[in-house]
């Protein structure tokens, strides 16, 4: 699985950290530091509409836990599909009767064909 998919707020090349941008996102931050933000923010890689979508998020308190979700939701998607067992073909004893009287009645015709030929031939 590609590492980037497991930060899903964090950028290789924007140095802001999770806890940085929540904290940003909850309004937990002074002026000075909000305004540092947003210009990593504007030089960074980070796409503009995913912090204006970040931003209207109503209760921001909760971002870590969407966070989490979201981490959690791209790791069951991305991780390789698990095998089923298949189960044994279960067949009745009356499918086993069957198949086995028409392979003795082949055999049987099988013998009749060969013993007619070798008679006329």
């Amino acid at each position: 699985m590609h590492p980037d998919l497991l930060n899903i707020l964090q950028s290789q090349d924007q140095p802001i950290d999770n806890e940085q941008l929540v904290a940003y996102l909850t309004g937990q931050l002074s002026a000075a530091e909000s305004r540092a933000i947003e210009e990593k923010l504007a030089a960074g890689g980070m796409d503009a509409e995913a912090i204006e979508g970040l931003l209207m998020v109503a209760d921001k308190q909760k971002l870590p836990a969407y966070q989490h979700e979201l981490q959690q939701f791209i790791r069951q998607r991305t991780q390789p599909a698990r095998r089923r067992r298949l189960r044994p073909l279960q067949m009745g004893w009356g499918w086993l009767a069957l198949a086995t009287g028409l392979l003795i009645a082949l055999a049987i015709l099988v013998w009749y064909v060969v013993h007619f030929m070798q008679q006329k031939g």
